[in-house]
């Protein structure tokens, strides 16, 4: 599912650009400090903490979800890009208990992994959202790039929502728009284990459903 909105911006707008230059040097001087933050979600919010899970620990669910993400998108012609900032949003929205993130990956349009954004569980309690960002000025990922997302609850708990938000801002209009994620694979009833990460205390996988455009 894909929004879509376009903002024109009035005339006041229009004489602040002078000032964005400025800003966008400012904002490079602080780039090379400031990216390490981006690729560490729980060094910027402080909510998220990491999660113990020992060998053998029981889990109720384990689900991957692909999610649809956009470093550029084509306009007039396949040689003219426009680049947009990228939003993973991850939200529990269980009103009681936790999950727990596992792996949040990056992959190029090729289907090249990019990056992994967590190197140990995270926890994320009930009701709150996890953000991973991308910046505009990073276009490794290209138009067909993707996140795999990897949960696990030791309850059962209700599926989380998961978003990401395209968004460009320019002199005269802003274009943003959302995707959705999908779940690939569900798994109910197996034991964490660190080597695998995951075994089934029995065969509970759901088969893999095709996902057709209405």
């Amino acid at each position: 599912m894909m929004k879509f909105k376009i903002t024109k911006y009035s005339s006041l707008g229009r004489s602040l650009i002078g000032l964005v230059p400025i800003l966008l040097l400012s904002a490079c001087q602080h780039a090379s400090t400031i990216s390490s933050n981006f690729d560490r979600p729980e060094a910027w919010q402080l909510h998220l903490r990491p999660a113990t899970l020992e060998d053998g620990t029981p889990l109720a669910i384990h689900e991957t979800i692909y999610l649809p993400v956009y470093a550029h998108i084509y306009y007039s012609d396949h040689t003219r890009l426009l680049n947009l900032a990228e939003t993973v949003s991850i939200r529990n929205t269980d009103l009681q208990e936790p999950i727990i993130l596992t792996s949040v990956r990056h992959y190029r349009t090729d289907g090249s992994l990019l990056k992994e954004y967590i190197d140990k569980p995270l926890l994320l309690k009930s009701l709150a959202t996890a953000d991973f960002v991308v910046p505009e000025n990073d276009i490794t990922g290209g138009t067909g790039a993707n996140f795999i997302i990897e949960w696990v609850s030791k309850t059962k708990v209700c599926e989380p929502i998961t978003e990401s938000i395209m968004v460009f801002t320019g002199s005269s209009h802003s274009i943003s728009f959302l995707s959705r994620g999908v779940v690939l694979q569900r798994e109910e009833r197996l034991q964490y284990n660190s080597a695998s990460k995951f075994s089934r205390t029995e065969d509970r996988r759901k088969p893999q459903e095709k996902h057709h455009m209405p």
